[in-house]
């Protein structure tokens, strides 16, 4: 089960870097404090 979870970290963890990057991005762009 470990390693199961290990895998899917690995997986999920560049999409949730993207959609952070992508709120940053849009939160600077829509001047919000």
């Amino acid at each position: 089960m470990l390693e199961s979870a290990e895998k899917g970290r690995k997986r999920w963890d560049p999409l949730f870097k993207a959609v952070k990057q992508a709120t940053v991005m849009f939160v600077r762009h829509s001047d919000i404090p």
